[in-house]
């Protein structure tokens, strides 16, 4: 009877412990089937169409963002703008983001959206924030740089020899080219090209500053404008070039880059390259391809015009859910080995972080990278290293602008046309009405 009570209690302690064992693990069945259901956090990144046919969006980060979404559980998803045109673009992300939960990331930034307050102000907020070069940090970080580039100019070695023109070094400056040029164009005269519009019309036109962004003002009709343009007409129509009577010819070829004049301009240098002192611009000289690296024919040099630094980056919207993740995303893209993957990549950008210059530097040697483009890369980088460098570009609505404005003095430039003093003036009061109305809208 004993030995009875006795099994019966060992039967029911060792149901109990079944029960618990079963319950145990029914517990973990549920736990693991609601990890197994429970969503993965989004991140939303804005980009524009534009960026993604070009391949842009991808090639920096692609590997990045892989990681980035199984180390934290997270889908990264790209919310594409279609949209035809950049202006076009701009204004369908306007209506994202000025409602709750819009997208968090937006890719390579309008500049716009740091006055609106759209952006978060990243400063101390990322660890590897301090990474970056210093001419790149400002006070304020609303907008993160990751990739950078620096346009190059190309001078044709050939025409430099027969001028007997010494090679200028790295450090030259607008002076040195003008110099260059001058005695290049006394030679004979030359046809008039996209490359002497832009350097007698479009660049001294940024300079005059006709458009006070901060105090919203329009500066047109003034002696400054005027100057320049008899100075531009002076310029233009000198014995120095050879001008094609037909005026739309230029307008079709300096302002549609799909234009047959166009196509038509470019293919006559690329076979005709002893026409030019000066080819095309170069897209990034800190990262040459093999095929750009200087050769008997030409001579890569920074660009006297564009001191900008050109970049792709994101800026954190307000409104934008998961911002912290944002943070961890961005902060992941300054780490060494991500800027290190953006080097030895496809990507035409280079890395924005100075701890792994060494590291470069290194792989460069290993992979036999030619010693002009290490010479070319370093005087940027050391200008990085001592001053602030623009990078921010310009605010869309500004740019536009003054690609109207420039538009409109092109009728004034190629005009046959003589216009009196106050003729000139009252195009040009015109001219001041219409885009102080744009510009205050």
């Amino acid at each position: 009877m004993k030995r009875r009570i006795i099994n019966k209690n060992i039967l029911v302690t060792m149901g109990i412990l079944l029960m618990t064992v079963l319950i145990s693990c029914s517990s973990k069945e549920v736990n693991i089937k609601d990890d197994i259901k429970s969503p993965k956090q989004e991140l939303t990144m804005a980009v524009w169409s534009g960026d993604m046919d070009k391949g842009d969006i991808d090639l920096p980060i692609k590997a990045y963002t892989q990681l980035f979404e199984n180390e934290n559980n997270v889908k990264v998803t790209y919310d594409i703008i279609h949209a035809v045109t950049y202006e076009d673009y701009i204004k369908k992300l306007n209506a994202k983001l000025y409602t709750d939960n819009g997208p968090t990331l937006i890719y390579k930034f309008p500049n716009t959206y740091i006055e609106r307050g759209v952006a978060v102000d990243l400063s101390g907020k990322l660890l590897n924030l301090e990474k970056i070069y210093d001419g790149l940090k400002r006070e304020k970080m609303f907008y993160i740089p990751i990739g950078m580039s620096k346009d190059g100019m190309i001078l044709n070695r050939e025409a430099l020899k027969r001028l007997e023109i010494e090679k200028p070094n790295l450090n030259w400056t607008k002076k040195d080219y003008i110099n260059i040029k001058e005695k290049w164009l006394k030679d004979k005269p030359r046809e008039f090209n996209l490359a002497e519009y832009k350097e007698i019309v479009r660049y001294p036109l940024y300079e005059l500053n006709v458009i006070d962004q901060p105090n919203k003002v329009i500066n047109i009709n003034n002696e400054k404008v005027k100057n320049y343009l008899h100075k531009v007409k002076e310029k233009i129509f000198s014995r120095n070039y050879i001008l094609n009577k037909d005026y739309d010819y230029y307008y079709k070829m300096i302002f549609d880059r799909y234009s047959k004049e166009r196509e038509s301009h470019i293919m006559n240098y690329i076979n005709n390259p002893d026409k030019l002192i000066r080819f095309l611009q170069i897209p990034n000289i800190l990262k040459l391809k093999e095929s750009q690296i200087e050769n008997d024919k030409f001579l890569i040099l920074p660009s006297v015009y564009d001191h900008e630094i050109k970049s792709f980056g994101f800026i954190v919207n307000k409104k934008g859910k998961n911002i912290e993740l944002a943070l961890k995303y961005i902060n992941g893209l300054l780490s060494n080995e991500s800027q290190k993957n953006i080097y030895y990549s496809n990507s035409s950008y280079y890395p924005v972080n100075k701890e792994i210059e060494k590291d470069i530097m290194r792989w460069d040697k290993d992979n036999g990278t030619d010693k002009r483009t290490m010479e070319l890369r370093n005087t940027v980088l050391n200008r990085l290293k001592k001053e602030k460098v623009n990078y921010l570009g310009m605010d869309n609505k500004i740019k536009i602008m003054y690609e109207n404005i420039e538009k409109d003095l092109f009728h004034l430039i190629f005009t046959d046309k003589e216009y009196s003093d106050k003729e000139l003036e009252g195009e040009l009061k015109k001219l001041e009405d219409k885009y102080s109305i744009i510009f205050n809208e």
